[in-house]
């Protein structure tokens, strides 16, 4: 229901140390009561193709997400 993105030009090695971190939170006992906070068991990964349904209602309202 919720989706994290990063920068492009976010260096490789800190967006993969902190995608390890969010996948393997629900691991950790002190993780498990952050994702608690906010009412989440856990992350999963996800690919652009899971979000093809919002990248479709954008092209049809015509919104331009190439803005600056």
């Amino acid at each position: 229901s919720n989706g994290l993105c990063v920068r492009k030009d976010l260096p490789k090695t800190i967006k993969e140390k902190l995608k390890n971190a969010l996948l393997n939170i629900d691991k950790d006992p002190n993780g498990k009561v952050v994702l608690e906070k906010f009412g989440a068991l856990k992350f999963i990964e996800t690919k652009a193709s899971d979000y093809q349904p919002v990248f479709d209602l954008i092209k049809r309202a015509e919104i331009d997400t190439n803005r600056q």
